[in-house]
């Protein structure tokens, strides 16, 4: 290499071209079948969440996604063919000239994503998913309450008086995946003090 035609590039100038790094979901290449897929749909993922379209339709010419991605004609229809198959997403061609559009069918892409997915990380996404009424009669959140109860001593953790008692969620961030920290143990009088409201039938808790 020629010395003169050194470009002297410092991290600095390397993390300024880096800024815009794709993003790789492991998960969207098993779906896809391939790593070549999975960046593909990484990138459709990317940009459906930004879509201007109402209907969620967005579109790329074959250049830009090689531009984007590196991914050649043959690569793409390979990989388009795999995620129309399992129904994942829709084309249609449209514009002048025309383009294919893109979209990304959620229902579909949820199911595939709970197929791949470890049991147990697939079961608390299904927890955080269910109505909360619902997920108070599951065993893990009876489990769970079971434990903070024991944790507490069977008492109120802001007037230490037993009885009646609620374990109350302080935030639902990790529900389905609670921590202890999560959650609180209160009296009847409590709770009612803690939402401001009158004393009233609730669900049990």
């Amino acid at each position: 290499m020629n010395p003169e035609d050194d470009l002297n590039i410092s991290h600095e100038d390397l993390r300024t071209i880096l800024t815009r790094p794709i993003a790789f979901h492991r998960l969207f290449a098993e779906i896809a079948e391939s790593v070549g897929g999975g960046v593909f749909l990484s990138q459709l993922y990317y940009w459906s969440e930004r879509a201007e379209d109402p209907a969620g339709w967005i579109y790329k010419t074959t250049a830009e996604w090689y531009q984007e991605t590196m991914l050649t004609r043959r690569e793409l229809d390979s990989i388009r063919k795999a995620l129309r198959d399992k129904g994942v997403i829709k084309e249609k061609l449209a514009g002048v000239p025309a383009t294919v559009h893109y979209k990304i069918q959620w229902n579909e892409l949820f199911y595939w994503i709970g197929r791949s997915l470890p049991k147990e990380e697939a079961r608390r996404l299904r927890l955080r998913a269910i109505p909360y009424r619902e997920y108070l009669e599951t065993p893990e959140w009876k489990a769970l309450r079971e434990k903070k109860l024991k944790a507490a001593r069977f008492r109120c953790e802001l007037c230490n008086e037993p009885g009646q008692l609620n374990v109350h969620h302080r935030t639902y961030e990790r529900r389905g995946n609670e921590h202890l920290k999560d959650l609180i143990v209160l009296c009847r009088g409590c709770h009612e003090k803690f939402h401001g409201i009158m004393a009233e039938p609730e669900v049990a808790q």
